[in-house]
C-alpha cells in the first residue's frame, strides 16, 4: 500500500501543476482581452472627442477597469513652457472642494520640485513606491505635496516629441499597487490622450480664423452700411443745395432787375423763407458817418418797427445788443439753446426777447455796412450753423442790391460757388459708387478666402513659412515611412544630411534679421537645385536644413551630393545689392538596419554635423560610433553642469601675477575649475563653452566674481603682505549681453566691504568684435566706477591696434603662445618687442601669459614689462595654497 501511495503521488503533483498553468493562461487570456477593449474604447473615445472634461472622465473609468484610478488627474504645461494647470483632477482622498482646475496657472519654477515636475523635467514616465518616493526626496529631486501616497505613477504626455503635460494615478493603501503592465498601458494612453490634445489645438485655431473672417465680414457690412448712409446724406444735402440754388438765382436776378429797394427788400424776405424759417426778419444798415442804425426792413409778430439809434464804440462788447456786436466784430451771430440764457440774463435785447437768433454781416469793400438777421420767438426752435451758413449766401446778395456797382460781381462769383459744390457733389457721389463696387467684389473675395483658408492651414501645417520648403513635421513623417517601407523590404536605402550654415548669426546681427531671412530664402532655392526630384529638402528651424536621399546607400554616392551643396552655398549671393558670403557644415548618415525611429537618425546626423563644425567648418563628415560616444559625453558633461554648482564642484582656483622689478605678488587671476564627482578634472575649455551656450556661465561667473572677492578680503584681514593685492575675473560676452554687470560688481564690492581699485575686470577680444557698442559703454561705465579692465590673449584672434585707441583698455596681456617661444624664435621676440613699446607710449600696463623660465623673466624685464604670471611662478592653486604664495612673495 506504501509502495502504490509512494508511486501515484508525483502524478497527483504533476496534475495540479498542469490544472494551475491551465488557470493562469486562462487568467492571462482574460486580462489580455480586458485590456484590449479598454484599449479599444479609448482609441475610439479619442477619435470622437468633444469636450475635454467628458473624455477625461471617461478615461479614468475605462482605465479603472483595469487597474485602480480613483486617484487620477492630468496637469498641462502652457504654450511657451512656463506654467502649469490642471485639467483634470479626481481624487478621493481630498475634500470635495479641493478643487485644483479652478487654480490659476502656476509656474513652473514652483511645480519643479514636485513629482509632476520632476516627470516633466525628465520627460520619462516614473512609477514609484514609497522606498522610491523617499530616495527621490532625500536627493532634493522632489518634495511631496498634498496627501502622502504608497504608490504613484506618472506618464509624461508628448507631441512631436516634446513633454506637453502630465498624466497620474495614485495609492493612498499599501495593498493597491502598480505594476510595469500598468505603466506600459497608461503609455499608451498618454499617445492618445497627447494626439486629442494636438488635434483640439489645431480645432482651436481653425475657429480662431473662422471668427476672424466673421469679424471681417462683419466689418464689411458695417462698412457698406456707412458708405449707402453718407450717400443718402449726400443726396440730401445735394438736394438741399439745389433748393439753395434755386433761391440764389432768384435773389441774383432780383438783384439785377428790381430797382425799388422796398420791393427788393419784401421779395428777398420771400425767397429767404422758403429756404428757411425766417417769419421774423430784418436787415440793418449801418451808416459809418454819422455811426447811426437804421431799419430799412423788419417784420416782426411783436415790434412792429426799431427807432433808429447811434453806435457807442466805448460800450464794453458783452454790454452790446446781437445787432451791435455784430456790427463791430464783423463775424455772424448765432444764438441758440446752447446761448440763449446766457444773453437774455444780459438784457441787451432791443424790444421783445427772441429764444434764437441769427445774424449776419453785410459787407461792402471789406467793410460792414450793416446787418441780415432772422429770429424766432417759439419757445425750442433752434437756428443751426447750417442756417447761418445759407444766410451768409443770402447777406452777399443782400449788400450787392445796397451797392449796385458789385451787381455783376456778385452774380457771377455766385454762378462759380454753386458750379463748384456741385461738381464736389457729383464727384463725391461718383466716388462712393465705385467704393461701393470694390467692397461688393472685396466682400466675394472674402467669402472665396474662406475656402481657401482650410486648404491653406492645411498646408502650413507642414511647411516653413518664410522658405515655403518641407518643415520638420513634414520631414519627420517622410523619414518615418522610408524607415517602415525598409522594415518589409531591406532593398530600400536612404542617406540624410543634416547641414547648418556657418557665421549665420554673424550675418544676421551685422545685417539684420530681414537680409538672414532672405539668404536662408536663397539657400532653400539652391538646395533643391543640388538635389533631384525624388528627395526631400526641409527646414528644421534657424539656419538647419536636412536632405533626405532615396536611394542612397553608400558613403560615396552621399558625399558627392554634399559636395555638390557645400560647393554651391559657397559662391557670393547678392542679396539687396550686397555681397554675403556664408558656407554650411554637413554631418551624413546612411541607412542601417539599426534605424527605427527619425529621430536617431537625425541624433547621428546632426552629431556628424558637430564633428564637421569643430573641425574647421564648410565641409562634411560621416557619422561614425566615435561621434555618437562623443555626443553621449558632451551630453552628460552638459547634464552635470547644471549641478556642478550645488555639489560643490566649481572651484576658484588663483594664479599669482607678479610684478617683475620687485618680484613682489601683485594680483591673482581667478580661474574657475571643474572637479567632477567621477570624471575628475574638466578643462575649463571642454566646459566654458558649454556654460555659454546654455546661459549656466552667468551662474557660475557670478559665483566665481562673490567668492574670490570674498576670499581677497579674508586674506587681508589674516595677512598684512595681502593688502595691496588685487583679483582679475575674467568675464565673457555672453555674461555682459544678457546681464547687469555693473549692478552685479557693485554688489559684490559692497558686501566685502572692499574698494573698486580690488577688482579688475578681464575680457576678451570676442566682445569688442561681436558687440563694439555694448563694449564701449561698458568700458566707459566701469573706468568711471575706477574699475581697471584687462584685454586677455593680445596678439591673437583678431588683435585689431584700433582696440587700444577706441576702447577705455588699462592693461594688455600678451598671449603665452608669444612668451613661450620667445627664447629661440627671433619672431615672436620681436612681436613681444613691439606690443611693449607701443603700450609703453600709449600708456597702458602690460602682462605677460606663461611665463616658464628664469630666461623668460630675463627678457621682459629688459624689454621694460612690469607684471608677469605663468608656471615658472605658480600654477593655478587653491585659495588655501594662495595664502602659501602671499606669505612666499610679500615677507
Amino acid at each position: 500500500m506504501d509502495d502504490i501511495i509512494l508511486t501515484n503521488q508525483p502524478q497527483q503533483n504533476s496534475s495540479d501543476d498542469t490544472n494551475n498553468q491551465l488557470d493562469k493562461l486562462i487568467e492571462e487570456k482574460l486580462y489580455a482581452e480586458k485590456v484590449q477593449n479598454a484599449l479599444l474604447q479609448i482609441a475610439s473615445l479619442s477619435s470622437q472627442v468633444k469636450e475635454l472634461k467628458l473624455f477625461y472622465e471617461d478615461l479614468r473609468q475605462i482605465i479603472g477597469k483595469l487597474m485602480y484610478a480613483n486617484n487620477f488627474y492630468i496637469a498641462l504645461l502652457s504654450t511657451d513652457k512656463q506654467f502649469v494647470s490642471f485639467e483634470f483632477f479626481h481624487d478621493e482622498q481630498e475634500d470635495d472642494d479641493f478643487d485644483p482646475t479652478t487654480w490659476d496657472p502656476e509656474p513652473i519654477e514652483a511645480f519643479k520640485s514636485t513629482l509632476t515636475g520632476y516627470t516633466i523635467r525628465t520627460g520619462n514616465a516614473l512609477l514609484a513606491d514609497e522606498p522610491k518616493l523617499k530616495e527621490l526626496s532625500d536627493a532634493g529631486e522632489i518634495q511631496v505635496r498634498g496627501s502622502p501616497m504608497k504608490h504613484w505613477m506618472g506618464i509624461p504626455l508628448k507631441v512631436n516629441n516634446t513633454t506637453i503635460g502630465v498624466m497620474v494615478v495614485q495609492s493612498y493603501d499599501d495593498n493597491i499597487r502598480y505594476t510595469e503592465q500598468d505603466k506600459d498601458l497608461l503609455i499608451f494612453v498618454s499617445q492618445q490622450i497627447a494626439a486629442v490634445l494636438n488635434q483640439k489645438q489645431y480645432e482651436r485655431q481653425l475657429k480662431y480664423y473662422n471668427e476672424r473672417l466673421e469679424q471681417k465680414v462683419a466689418q464689411r457690412t458695417a462698412m457698406l452700411q456707412k458708405i449707402n448712409e453718407d450717400l443718402e446724406g449726400q443726396i440730401q444735402e445735394r438736394e438741399r443745395a439745389e433748393r439753395l440754388q434755386a433761391a440764389l438765382f432768384k435773389i441774383s436776378e432780383l438783384t439785377n432787375t428790381t430797382r425799388d429797394l422796398d420791393e427788393f427788400y419784401l421779395s428777398l424776405h420771400s425767397i429767404i423763407n422758403g429756404i428757411m424759417p425766417s417769419k421774423n426778419f430784418y436787415i440793418c444798415i449801418f451808416e459809418q458817418k454819422n455811426k447811426v442804425l437804421t431799419f430799412p426792413y423788419l417784420i416782426d409778430e411783436f415790434d412792429a418797427s426799431v427807432e433808429e439809434r447811434k453806435l457807442d464804440d466805448s460800450l464794453d462788447i458783452d454790454k452790446c445788443s446781437p445787432t451791435e456786436w455784430v456790427l463791430r466784430t464783423g463775424r455772424p451771430l448765432l444764438i441758440n439753446k446752447k446761448n440763449i440764457d446766457d444773453w437774455h440774463k444780459k438784457n441787451v435785447f432791443h424790444g421783445t426777447s427772441p429764444e434764437t437768433w441769427l445774424g449776419v454781416p453785410l459787407f461792402y469793400k471789406e467793410t460792414v455796412i450793416g446787418v441780415l438777421a432772422v429770429q424766432s420767438y417759439i419757445r425750442g426752435k433752434s437756428y443751426t450753423p447750417l442756417d447761418e451758413e445759407v444766410l451768409m449766401f443770402v447777406s452777399q446778395q443782400v449788400a450787392t442790391a445796397l451797392n449796385r456797382k458789385r451787381s455783376s460781381d456778385s452774380l457771377r462769383k455766385a454762378h462759380q460757388d454753386l458750379k463748384i459744390i456741385n461738381d464736389q457733389l457729383e464727384k463725391r457721389v461718383e466716388e462712393r459708387t465705385r467704393e461701393l463696387s470694390v467692397t461688393n467684389n472685396t466682400l466675394k473675395g472674402m467669402l472665396d478666402e474662406r475656402n481657401k483658408m482650410q486648404k491653406k492651414l492645411a498646408y502650413e501645417a507642414f511647411h516653413d513659412s518664410l522658405t515655403g520648403l518641407p518643415n520638420r513635421a513634414l520631414f519627420t513623417n517622410r523619414l518615418e515611412q522610408i524607415l517602415k517601407q525598409r522594415e518589409r523590404d531591406h532593398q530600400v536605402s536612404f542617406s540624410v544630411l543634416f547641414l547648418d550654415l556657418d557665421r549665420f548669426k554673424v550675418i544676421n546681427d551685422s545685417l539684420g534679421h530681414l537680409m538672414g531671412d532672405a539668404l536662408l530664402q536663397e539657400v532653400a532655392q539652391r538646395l533643391e537645385e543640388c538635389v533631384r526630384p525624388e528627395d526631400t529638402v526641409a527646414r528644421l528651424g534657424g539656419d538647419e536644413f536636412c536632405v533626405l536621399l532615396k536611394g542612397v546607400d553608400n558613403a560615396r554616392d552621399a558625399a558627392i551630393t554634399a559636395d555638390r551643396i557645400i560647393d554651391s552655398i559657397s559662391k557670393p549671393f547678392q542679396l539687396n545689392e550686397q555681397t554675403v558670403f556664408t558656407s554650411t557644415s554637413i554631418g551624413v548618415t546612411i541607412s542601417n538596419d539599426n534605424y527605427k525611429k527619425p529621430d536617431d537618425v537625425l541624433r547621428d546626423a546632426d552629431a556628424a554635423m558637430y564633428h564637421a563644425k569643430e573641425s574647421g567648418k564648410a565641409r562634411y563628415a560621416l557619422f561614425d560610433v566615435e561621434m555618437h560616444n562623443a555626443a553621449m559625453k558632451r551630453l552628460k558633461i552638459e547634464n552635470d553642469l547644471r549641478h556642478a554648482l550645488e555639489r560643490n564642484e566649481i572651484k576658484v582656483f588663483y594664479q599669482p601675477i607678479i610684478d617683475l622689478p620687485t618680484g613682489r605678488l601683485v594680483a591673482f587671476e581667478a580661474l574657475a575649475r571643474w572637479i567632477h564627482a567621477d570624471l575628475g578634472f574638466i578643462p575649463p575649455d571642454e566646459f566654458i563653452p558649454i556654460t555659454e551656450e546654455t546661459g549656466m556661465i552667468h551662474s557660475i561667473g557670478q559665483f566665481i566674481l562673490h567668492h574670490s572677492l570674498g576670499t581677497l578680503k579674508f586674506w587681508q584681514t589674516q595677512y598684512p603682505q595681502a593688502k595691496d593685492i588685487s583679483i582679475s575675473v575674467n568675464f565673457s560676452s555672453k555674461q555682459i549681453e544678457h546681464h547687469d554687470l555693473l549692478s552685479e560688481i557693485e554688489m559684490a564690492l559692497n558686501e566685502n566691504q572692499l574698494p573698486a581699485k580690488a577688482l579688475k575686470v578681464e575680457i576678451t577680444e570676442g566682445l569688442l568684435i561681436e558687440n563694439a557698442e555694448l563694449a564701449q559703454q561698458l568700458l566707459k561705465s566701469l573706468a568711471e566706477q575706477d574699475i581697471q579692465v584687462l584685454l586677455d590673449d593680445f596678439g591673437t584672434g583678431y588683435s585689431s591696434l584700433s582696440y587700444l585707441h577706441k576702447f577705455t583698455l588699462h592693461t594688455i596681456k600678451i598671449d603665452r603662445s608669444f612668451i613661450y617661444q620667445m627664447d629661440h624664435s627671433e619672431e615672436h621676440h620681436t612681436i613681444v618687442k613691439t606690443i611693449a613699446y607701443m603700450c609703453k607710449h600709449l600708456k597702458k600696463g602690460v602682462i605677460a601669459e606663461g611665463v616658464e623660465s628664469e630666461k623668460h623673466t630675463k627678457m621682459l624685464k629688459e624689454l621694460g614689462i612690469q607684471h608677469a604670471q605663468g608656471y615658472f611662478y605658480s600654477r593655478p592653486v587653491s585659495g588655501e595654497d594662495a595664502k602659501e604664495l602671499i606669505v612666499k612673495y610679500n615677507s
